[in-house]
Order: C-alpha cells, then sequence, then structure tokens
C-alpha cells in the first residue's frame, strides 16, 4: 500500500505492457472465470472506482479493505445461517454509516491558504511510484490551478514531460478540408 506497494506488470495482447503500482489500474485488469468471484469483482471495482471518483486516490486501501470486508462477511454467514439476510443487510447499512461517520472525522482538509505544497507532492510521490520529479510538477501544477481549475494530461510528442499552462479555455470550431 502507499509509496512501499508492490509494482505490477499487466500482460495486453493488443498494446505494449503496461507497468502500473496503482490499485485501480491492476483491478480493472482482473478477469476471473468462476462467477462468485467475479460477482465479488464487480462489487470491489464498484467500491474502489467510488472512491477513486470521490477521493481521487486510495484504490488500493478499498481493495485490500473490501477483500477483507467480504472474507470475514463469508465467515460470518457460515458460522451463522440462521441470521436473516434483511437482518444482516441493516446491520451492514448501519456499520456502513458508522465507518463512514469516521472516516469523516479522521479526514484532513487541505486549506488554500496553508502552504500545502508538502502534502501535494507527498499524494503526488505515491501516485507517480515514487518519481520525485514528476511529483513536484504535479504538485506544483494542482497548486497553481486551486481547487477550480482543469488539468489535462496528454501523451507528448518528445520524451520531455513539460507543462503547457492556458489561461481561459479553446472552443474549436469549422471544418477540416482535406
Amino acid at each position: 500500500l502507499g509509496p512501499h506497494g508492490s509494482t505490477t506488470i499487466i500482460e495486453s495482447h493488443l498494446l505494449d505492457h503496461q507497468v502500473s503500482k496503482d490499485g485501480y489500474t491492476v483491478l480493472s485488469k482482473l478477469i476471473f472465470t468462476d462467477s462468485y468471484s467475479r460477482v465479488l469483482l464487480e462489487l470491489i471495482k464498484k467500491i474502489s472506482n467510488r472512491l477513486v471518483r470521490t477521493v481521487g486516490d486510495g484504490s488500493t486501501s478499498a481493495v485490500v479493505a473490501s477483500a477483507s470486508f467480504f472474507n470475514r462477511l463469508k465467515e460470518f454467514t457460515v458460522q451463522n445461517p440462521h441470521i436473516p439476510p434483511q437482518e444482516l443487510l441493516n446491520a451492514l447499512k448501519v456499520i456502513s454509516s458508522s465507518i463512514s461517520m469516521n472516516l469523516k472525522d479522521q479526514s484532513n482538509q487541505i486549506d488554500e491558504r496553508d502552504d500545502c505544497n508538502e502534502i501535494l507532492r507527498n499524494i503526488a510521490y505515491i501516485s507517480t511510484n515514487g518519481d520525485v520529479d514528476i511529483s513536484k510538477m504535479v504538485a506544483d501544477v494542482v497548486q497553481r490551478t486551486g481547487k477550480e481549475g482543469i488539468i489535462a494530461l496528454e501523451r507528448s510528442k518528445s520524451d520531455l514531460t513539460h507543462i503547457v499552462e492556458q489561461r481561459g479555455f479553446t472552443v474549436h470550431r469549422g471544418y477540416v478540408d482535406s
């Protein structure tokens, strides 16, 4: 997890192999043949996807926590077959709400007035698989654009990593004549 996570090489038949430490990327490439594992995988993907959309990171933690949760739930239902499914579902909703409130209480908001560059750099360091230069670039760009800014990533046509800053927006119009 985090900066000490394992790097995974993902095989691709159509494209170059992909190297990633991002839990969501690895999760999205998994395929299971049995139906029970496929259903659990889809549930874990939904949980992880929601976390990535909401928070921006933490997919590996979501995968590990979800897998542990489902394993314990399976053990519990085997040991307690007499509990009605609706009662179990209601208990899970209460637990989920409690966990959400607890996480909200433990969360730290990054205030733009603070010097948050170090915090952003640490987050970017993990997301860039430990690349110090790129994590510094990412932290600087995120701090410059602020909460309302938009950051678009594009593959460079050269081997250089660079930043192009644009104020306002561009509307592409017209026709292409060949």
